[in-house]
């Protein structure tokens, strides 16, 4: 899906366990091997199109909370459940897709502003102020 800046990938059942390679599986000469250094109860739901961005399910806790990371940053917190993350992101598709050209979303001078505040303004309930800022600055940061 194209949210204006990067495409992103929210991946099928099927495509669900090639997702987690990189991240809780790692490629050898050997085979896929399981990550020491990545924790069994973290999924990869989505990523962009290269890798590198994961979103990322905790399946262990309560609600399955879901964070967000890119490059080499620690895991941050996005949403504080899986469905408000899915409720947020099908938000943020109505309103880039809905509301805006997918290329009006963004120019040089950076993100629209009449975009960021009709975004802010759709998922601000859904998320909580600090999940917000956070879910904006992985998809618009």
């Amino acid at each position: 899906m194209e949210t204006g800046l990067t495409p992103l990938k929210l991946f099928d059942m099927v495509a669900l366990r090639q997702a987690q390679i990189g991240y809780r599986w790692i490629n050898t000469t050997d085979g896929a091997l399981l990550s020491d250094e990545w924790p069994a109860q973290d999924l990869v739901i989505m990523d962009d199109m290269g890798g590198g961005k994961p979103v990322i399910a905790v399946t262990n806790v309560e609600k399955t909370p879901v964070f967000a990371s890119y490059d080499v940053v620690e895991p941050f917190q996005i949403a504080e459940s899986l469905a408000d993350f899915i409720l947020a992101l099908s938000r943020l598709i109505d309103v880039v897709y809905g509301e805006f050209n997918i290329f009006d979303v963004s120019d040089d001078d950076g993100v629209s502003d009449a975009f960021m505040a009709r975004l802010n303004s759709e998922i601000g309930p859904i998320l909580g102020e600090d999940n917000r800022s956070r879910f904006v600055g992985y998809f618009y940061g």
